[in-house]
């Protein structure tokens, strides 16, 4: 009977020294998890820099298409305008030759 307890107990050191993990498998296990985080770390801080340089690409494109808009907008402002004041003249014109031709217009 105690014979056999230490043959179980035997057999439990036994198992444990070959399967247990030393102090240095645990050191290796931790430089390389260490070695793994610094990279997340260092793809994770690319990914944010390059995100953040595609939204301010996108954020000077939309500004870009934003002032061209404006722009045409104010080009058609001034289009209108001019086309106005050229009413108002051929008006004027119009005016002066039914009062020259003494047409009675109504």
């Amino acid at each position: 009977m105690e014979e056999q307890k230490l043959q179980d107990i035997l057999e439990i050191v036994t198992f444990i020294k070959d399967n247990g993990a030393t102090k240095q498998d645990l050191q290796d296990v931790r430089t390389e998890f260490k070695q793994e985080i610094k990279e997340v770390r260092d793809e994770l801080q690319q990914t944010q820099t390059d995100l953040e340089q595609s939204i301010q690409q996108t954020r000077n494109e939309m500004i870009d298409h934003v002032d061209g808009f404006i722009g045409l907008h104010r080009k058609q402002e001034v289009e209108i305008a001019a086309m106005a004041m050229h009413q108002k003249r051929t008006d004027k014109k119009v005016e002066k030759i039914i009062k020259h031709l003494n047409l009675d217009l109504v």
